[in-house]
């Protein structure tokens, strides 16, 4: 993924679009660090955040197990929108920078 990704054209994306870009990137960061939480506990039965932050129902404990949450549902999203579709690199669209 690009911050700016071009079309045969050469125009940038629209301001949204990088928004989104910006929201994907953090969701799948925040359910990775979800990911390895939850594989601490599996095996060796150790809850990193609640360590952290005291215990499973402290407040700050509650409140990453939510955004954690959220960034899951954020992720959701990613498996039903539509892909870009892949402009090959041919002798018509590519430019030498020399």
């Amino acid at each position: 993924m690009y911050i700016f990704s071009f079309n045969a054209q050469n125009k940038h994306k629209p301001r949204g679009d990088i928004k989104n870009m910006l929201m994907d990137r953090i969701a799948l960061i925040i359910s990775i660090i979800g990911c390895v939480n939850w594989g601490l506990i599996g095996i060796f039965k150790f809850d990193l955040i609640s360590w952290i932050f005291g215990s499973q129902g402290a407040l700050a404990s509650r409140i990453i197990y939510t955004v954690v949450a959220l960034a899951g549902l954020w992720c959701v999203s990613l498996l039903f929108r539509p892909r870009e579709e892949e402009v090959p690199v041919t002798r018509e669209n590519h430019t030498n920078i020399d």
